[in-house]
């Protein structure tokens, strides 16, 4: 159900509408309000929508039609005179403008804006500057002997520390009775390995094959690790010989 002022908005957009209708019949205020307005609209409607003379409507009829003819000639001008591109050349075009490698050009304000804030740096400041990256003073390389006094002492320093490791593991395991225990754990693997043959018997041929790949796999690391020492100190010789030529 409508209230009055909802009923009153509806019935200027939609008088004929069924809930409108409804509430003008159940409300004799609002229908008194909707007969004033259509007395209203019916008196000023022909005071305010006046028919335009003869006179003006032909004066308007003749100045629409040339511009329709015009229209209509430019429409059929067009399509005598301008043919339509065949689909062969549009491809051709497309693609050499597809393949065409022309390099931007910039535009004069771009150069002008370019050279007023872009500036050369003066001859001198240059040289000065050139100056002064000779004049630096070389970096010092530590001595040979030096160094490999400090390697010395680092790799005799580990040895003692793994050998007191070593020892203090030992007396550890031995003081809480932990030997059964160790030798336990390492009869583990072979059980392992044992169940695992017994379960996949293929699986034998594959960890032998491991087993004969080890050594060769040592081998090949102890390489990489030469090479790379070997690499490490030929680029230390060369680098002292390369700052003295510049």
């Amino acid at each position: 159900m409508l209230d009055c002022r909802t009923a009153r908005d509806d019935w200027q957009v939609a008088p004929e509408a069924a809930a409108v209708r409804e509430h003008l019949a159940s409300c004799p205020r609002c229908a008194r309000y909707a007969e004033r307005l259509a007395r209203l609209d019916a008196a000023a409607r022909p005071e305010v929508l006046r028919n335009a003379p003869p006179a003006v409507t032909q004066a308007l009829l003749r100045l629409a039609q040339p511009a329709a003819s015009e229209s209509r000639l430019e429409a059929a001008l067009r399509q005598e005179l301008l043919l339509p591109v065949p689909p062969q050349l549009s491809a051709r075009l497309v693609g050499l403008v597809a393949e065409a490698d022309v390099p931007a050009l910039p535009s004069r304000a771009e150069a002008a804006v370019r050279e007023a804030v872009l500036l050369t740096a003066p001859p001198e400041l240059t040289a000065r500057l050139q100056a002064l990256v000779h004049a630096a003073p070389p970096v010092a390389q530590p001595r040979r002997g030096i160094v490999a006094a400090v390697y010395v002492a680092t790799v005799a320093l580990l040895a003692v520390a793994l050998a007191y490791t070593g020892q203090l593991y030992a007396f550890v395991i031995e003081q809480l009775g932990l030997q059964a225990w160790i030798a336990q754990v390492a009869t583990l693997p072979g059980e392992a390995l044992a169940r695992l043959y017994q379960v996949i018997p293929q699986a034998r041929t594959l960890i032998d094959a491991l087993a004969q790949a080890q050594q060769p796999l040592q081998w090949l690391l102890v390489a990489l690790l030469l090479w790379a020492v070997i690499d490490m100190r030929q680029r230390q010789q060369t680098q002292p010989s390369i700052e003295r030529v510049s």
